[in-house]
């Protein structure tokens, strides 16, 4: 359980709102705007049907090479083959944070299933090459999302191809686009809500509407490379005109010039001798008047016109092999071809990639929740690095503290875990070592205490999370995963706990609307329909301290996280000699303590939720059967899930902390606390400042801060925090 300290979760209410609630709302209202506007709701004057600048309109002079078909053009071929293979090469990770803010790798994931098995017969890698090629020769690219039911999660992921694209309809309003008709392959239109469609735009320098592609800036180089080779061809085959005339002396017939010729053909092309040297009684003179292969490729021309195809897709034209108009040869050397790969990959291959990430992380994820996508980084890397680079990188990284060893491991392709009884060469001994040393005088020391708080500290040879020696960093994290390892087996019942809470609380709020429905009364009601504010009032009281959700939420959580403490008090008691009970007066405390503050939370959260999803719906003039289904969508289908993996990260390290801190002190024989982190890039920086240091066990490391999960410091100090404590007699 390796997860991103501070990454987006639950509790948080300092967090950005764009990826959330508001942006989920916003899509489901526009949605239902969309089918209002296809099924006859909308006054058909309020859309408008646009196909300026669509996929199949670029300028008079590419109309032909459209039609033919970019990628007929070798050089565009070679182009966007070498892009879109980087592309495909490289697989989604689906994570618990934006892109580029260090989220973790969330395995198993539904979304990263869809995206790796996007529909029958196709892969994630064909997926992801074809969305790059559409893209790179349209400038568009655009996946369907096809759905079980009408607000289903996207069952599959069906490619439409820019050219099947026949109509979009704008909203008259927002002037952005709200329905896609398009084609399949056997002719029949579709039509699509805006909802249901991923649209990637490259860039264009007029509407933003549809994407320009990229080889139309070259439209008329690739033209005159194509003209070129098909006038060759057209003279070649069809002109007619003879490659030698053999002239002869007045005097010969017409007769003798045939019986001649025909002799000629026998010798020379029945016999199969040509190229063979000829010599011929009366013949004057021998005179050329075919044309020159290499003078009819016009080299210098298609030099340039390919140059400029190159510069289109910011390809240099040596990595597919053409030469420069300048003189320079096709093709690299080693060190130039290895420079021109990662030069592509920062220019072309990122940029792309940035793109392909923002639209599906603007468009598709937040159906999921809390979760966005990302293109592996490390397998980027992986295509560009020799493993000599790689495993070289791999050390700095550790060194630097900025990876720990089993990252690094799975990175060059070994298993994460270390077999027990290998032997490993420590550089700071230099020696080998089959057990890890309890120092070697290259650690640094615990952080120093404010005066007046240091303790005397006992030698103890115990391998135990109970010592006051200087510990190794291999040592440390040794007994960070032994924490982790604990934690993660009992997280899975939290998580469940949480989602079966949340599937009750799904199905009442259903139910309610439902029932303040009245008879003969349309579903589409007015926005200030009293009956749906009768109806949020009766859920609003449910959420309330001492509703019937939040008495849910303490009852079934109470048991969860008395459970926990039992655990973490009777391992600690079983590793330091002493005897363990729950009954202790301040354990019972804590229990109940803690399990209040998270039924509050979490109510007052959803709370909040269920009213920004009925103000929208109100704005929107839907009905309340709508609303009922924008709640259940928006809150309930969409983030529940991944909030009740948040849930259940946070309070099963925040329990198994507070269980071990309440029994050391009630123990009575620990006289210092140690703040211990997994020592990697994801600790929060307020955490990284707090490793090493020690206080009295009744002290807080900073303002409400007792221990790793400690509610009272607030949610941007607990959540999915991964820290926990080293004791010290």
């Amino acid at each position: 359980m390796a997860d991103q300290e501070g990454s987006p979760g639950e509790f948080d209410r300092h967090r950005r709102r764009s990826h959330l609630t508001v942006g989920i709302v916003q899509r489901i209202v526009s949605g239902l705007a969309a089918r209002v506007g296809v099924f006859g709701g909308l006054d058909p004057e309020g859309w408008a049907i646009v196909r300026g600048e669509a996929p199949t309109v670029y300028q008079q002079t590419g109309r032909n090479v459209r039609i033919l078909g970019w990628e007929r053009n070798p050089v565009v071929q070679a182009c966007v083959r070498l892009i879109s293979n980087f592309i495909a090469s490289v697989p989604f990770e689906v994570t618990d944070a934006p892109p580029g803010e260090g989220g973790d790798k969330i395995e198993g994931h539904a979304l990263a299933t869809l995206l790796e098995s996007p529909r029958v017969a196709m892969s994630g890698h064909r997926l992801r090459g074809l969305v790059a090629v559409h893209y790179l020769l349209y400038g568009n690219a655009l996946m369907d999302l096809e759905r079980n039911g009408r607000r289903g999660l996207p069952s599959g992921l069906r490619l439409v191809h820019p050219e099947d694209l026949q109509f979009v309809y704008l909203d008259s309003e927002t002037l952005e686009i709200g329905r896609y008709d398009w084609r399949d392959r056997n002719g029949a239109t579709h039509r699509s809500g805006v909802e249901d469609m991923v649209h990637f735009r490259d860039i264009a320098g007029g509407d933003w509407l549809f994407g320009y592609p990229r080889a139309a800036a070259a439209l008329l180089d690739i033209s005159s490379d194509y003209e070129a080779t098909q006038y060759v061809r057209q003279i070649v085959a069809n002109h007619g005109s003879p490659g030698i005339v053999m002239k002869v002396a007045e005097t010969t017939t017409n007769k003798e010039i045939r019986a001649a010729k025909k002799r000629w053909q026998e010798e020379y092309v029945q016999r199969g001798q040509r190229g063979g040297v000829a010599f011929l009684r009366g013949v004057e003179e021998l005179q050329q008047i075919g044309f020159n292969l290499r003078d009819l490729e016009f080299p210098d021309l298609r030099a340039v016109a390919r140059e400029d195809i190159c510069a289109a897709f910011d390809v240099d034209p040596r990595l597919i092999g053409i030469g420069s108009a300048r003189g320079a040869e096709g093709g690299l050397s080693g060190i130039q071809y290895v420079e021109a790969r990662k030069r592509i990959v920062q220019q072309v291959v990122r940029p792309l990639m940035d793109a392909l990430e923002s639209e599906l992380n603007l468009w598709l994820t937040p159906e999921y929740g809390n979760v966005w996508v990302r293109f592996s980084r490390e397998e980027l890397a992986k295509l560009t690095e020799d493993e000599t680079e790689l495993s070289q990188r791999m050390i700095n990284e550790y060194r630097a503290t900025l990876i720990s060893r089993e990252e690094a491991r799975a990175v060059i392709g070994r298993d994460p875990d270390l077999d027990p009884s290998h032997t490993l060469y420590s550089g700071g001994f230099g020696s080998l070592f089959g057990e890890l040393p309890s120092g070697n005088g290259h650690e640094p020391p615990p952080k120093q205490l404010p005066p007046g708080r240091e303790e005397e500290e006992e030698a103890s040879d115990q391998r135990s999370r109970f010592r006051a020696l200087h510990l190794t960093a291999p040592q440390r994290h040794v007994l960070w995963r032994d924490f982790d390892h604990r934690a993660s087996k009992a997280e899975d019942e939290y998580r469940r706990v949480a989602q079966s809470l949340f599937t009750e609380e799904a199905a009442d709020i259903g139910r309610i609307f439902a029932e303040n429905v009245p008879a003969r009364r349309s579903t589409r009601a007015a926005g200030d329909d009293p009956f749906v504010q009768a109806a949020l009032e009766r859920v609003m009281t449910n959420y309330a301290p001492g509703g019937e959700y939040h008495a849910r939420w303490l009852q079934r959580y109470g048991q969860l996280v008395t459970r926990t403490f039992a655990l973490a008090g009777k391992q600690m008691a079983a590793e330091a000699g002493f005897s363990f009970t729950l009954e202790n007066p301040a354990v019972q405390a804590a229990i109940l303590q803690r399990t209040e503050r998270l039924a509050s939370l979490v109510t007052r959260h959803t709370a909040e939720q269920v009213m920004a999803v009925v103000g929208a719906g109100r704005e929107a003039g839907v009905g309340m059967r709508e609303i009922a289904g924008m709640i259940n969508e928006a809150i309930f289908e969409s983030q529940a899930p991944q909030r009740s993996v948040v849930i259940a990260r946070t309070e099963t390290i925040g329990a198994l902390n507070q269980g071990e801190y309440e029994t050391a002190r009630a123990a009575g024989i620990f006289a210092a606390k140690e703040w211990l982190t997994q020592g990697d890039d994801r600790v929060r920086e307020e955490h990284e400042d707090l490793d090493r240091m020690r206080v009295p066990i009744d002290a807080d490391f900073t303002p409400g801060l007792a221990f790793p999960g400690d509610g009272r410091a607030g949610p941007e100090q607990v959540i999915q925090c991964r820290c926990t404590l080293l004791y010290h007699t």
